[in-house]
């Protein structure tokens, strides 16, 4: 995860999601008939779990054709998920992503996890 603040004043955070071989995280939208409960959502708290408002940006994914639910959208290797801020919020901030995922090598839905990390501030070291 990495931050940032642009020059409009705004906190941009960008989360990177690691995917392991064979396996895939069901994209944002998925795209797939009842299965948007399953798809990637990132949501941004403050310390004392109020949401932030934040403008979330998903890749679209890569396309998996099935012969019974259609064409689903999917991320491979590694996703990049950007985050707006506008209000600039006081940091800390814990950041979660809702994802579930899927096992290509076997066909299979391997169930949803939580990932949260907390984005605090840097201390900087005075200058000599």
């Amino acid at each position: 995860m990495s931050n940032m603040t642009d020059d409009e004043g705004r906190l941009r955070i960008r989360v990177r999601l690691l995917i392991e071989d064979h396996v895939a995280i069901y994209a944002h939208p998925v795209r797939a008939p009842g299965m948007d409960h399953a798809s990637a959502r990132v949501t941004v708290f403050n310390t004392n779990r109020k949401p932030q408002h934040a403008v979330v940006t998903y890749p679209a994914g890569d396309k998996l054709q099935t012969e019974f639910m259609g064409d689903w959208y999917l991320y491979r290797n590694s996703v990049d998920i950007e985050i707006v801020l506008a209000d600039n919020p006081p940091l800390p901030l814990i950041v979660r992503a809702k994802i579930a995922g899927f096992n290509e090598t076997r066909s299979f839905c391997l169930g949803s996890a939580v990932l949260e990390s907390q984005l605090k501030p840097v201390d900087k070291k005075p200058e000599p």
